[in-house]
C-alpha cells in the first residue's frame, strides 16, 4: 500500500539508490566517452591523460558506495540480509575469476584481461547473487 507509512523508508532507500547509480553511470559515460576522445583521438597526456583515465574509475567506486548506501539505509531488515548476500555473492564470483585468470596469465595460460572487466563482473554477480537468493529463500528481494 503506497500510503502505508512503514513502505515510505524503504521506498525512500531504493529511491535514493536508483536516483545515485543512474547519476554515476551518466558521470560514467560523460567521463569514459570524454577520456577516449581527449587521450585516443586527441592525443592528450601528462597529467591531463591522468586525470582523464582516473574519472571513469572513480564513477565505478561510486557504485560500491551506493550498495553500501543502500544496504545501510534500507530499513527492512529481510531486504538488507538480500542485499548483503547478493553482494558476498558478486564479490566471491568476481574476485575469484579475477584471482583464477590472474594465475592462468601468469602461466601464458590466457590472455590479459583489463582489470576494469573486474567490477562488470562484480556487477553480473550480482544478479547471480539474487537468483540464489531466489533458489535458497524463494525471493528475489523486490519489492
Amino acid at each position: 500500500m503506497a500510503t502505508d507509512p512503514a513502505c515510505a523508508p524503504r521506498a525512500s532507500a531504493r529511491r535514493r539508490y536508483f536516483v545515485r547509480l543512474a547519476a554515476l553511470m551518466a558521470f560514467y559515460l560523460a567521463t569514459l566517452f570524454l577520456a577516449e576522445h581527449l587521450i585516443e583521438d586527441r592525443g592528450v597526456t601528462g597529467p591531463a591523460a591522468y586525470v582523464l583515465a582516473f574519472m571513469p574509475g572513480l564513477a565505478v567506486a561510486g557504485v560500491f558506495w551506493v550498495v553500501a548506501a543502500l544496504i545501510v539505509e534500507e530499513k527492512d531488515e529481510y531486504l538488507r540480509l538480500l542485499y548483503v548476500r547478493q553482494t558476498l555473492v558478486a564479490t566471491g564470483f568476481s574476485m575469484t575469476l579475477a584471482a583464477i585468470w590472474g594465475f592462468l596469465e601468469n602461466y601464458g595460460l590466457a590472455a590479459h584481461v583489463a582489470a576494469y572487466w573486474w567490477p562488470v563482473l562484480w556487477c553480473f554477480g550480482i544478479g547471480i547473487g539474487a537468483v540464489f537468493n531466489k533458489l535458497t529463500l524463494g525471493d528475489w528481494g523486490v519489492r
